[in-house]
């Protein structure tokens, strides 16, 4: 006698589902992309603080008076989400202590003498040769600093908020600074300025 293959046969294996179904399937994913919109929005739309704060308080309070009892309210829910995702980030970028360093940086470059920490390796700027320009003698090197201190008339005060330090010297004479070290610094404070033109590096938006 001979079995039928048919029905003695194995049954064949499921496909495995691609990757992204299970992603699709975890429960906080929406989360994820309600408090991503909220990110993006504030970063381009620029919205007020208070707005999507109060947004995200009404939608919270909507949401435990309908939840379990209509479809609106996981949707009020990721909007809750997305509100407080933009009010952080609209308080991380515009939100600054009473001591921060902006404060006292204007347009026009002025004398000041700082302490802080050293953020990063300082970097040293290549300069390509041009035939027809001078002959540069100094090299620049630049460090991010987190300002601890600036100094006043009656001594230092605490101060807070990052500067990015530019310094010039001789090509044989390298900075005799690390990441890490706390230094004092002397030198003109300016803010950024905005792009002259299209396509240059905007450094407020580096800031």
């Amino acid at each position: 006698m001979f079995a039928d293959p048919l029905t003695t046969a194995d049954p064949l294996p499921k496909p495995t589902p691609p990757a992204w179904v299970a992603f699709a399937d975890a429960p906080l994913v929406p989360f994820a992309l309600a408090a991503s919109a909220g990110l993006l929005l504030d970063r381009y739309a620029g919205l007020p603080f208070d707005a999507t704060l109060i947004a995200a308080g009404v939608a919270v309070v909507a949401w435990f008076a309908l939840q379990n009892r209509s479809p609106v309210a996981v949707g009020l829910l990721w909007l809750a989400v997305a509100g407080a995702a933009a009010a952080h980030h609209h308080w991380h970028r515009h939100g600054h202590p009473p001591d921060d360093i902006g404060a006292i940086a204007t347009e026009t470059p002025k004398v000041v003498k700082l302490r802080g920490v050293i953020l990063e390796e300082p970097i040293a700027q290549k300069w390509n040769p041009d035939p027809l320009a001078p002959v540069r003698r100094t090299e620049t090197e630049s460090f991010p600093l987190d300002v601890t201190a600036v100094f006043h008339e009656s001594g230092w005060r605490p101060a807070s908020g990052t500067v990015r330090v530019r310094v010039e010297r001789d090509p044989e004479q390298p900075l005799a600074v690390r990441c890490g070290g706390t230094v004092e610094v002397v030198g003109r404070l300016s803010k950024p300025r905005p792009p002259g033109s299209p396509g240059e590096r905007d450094e407020i938006a580096r800031a």
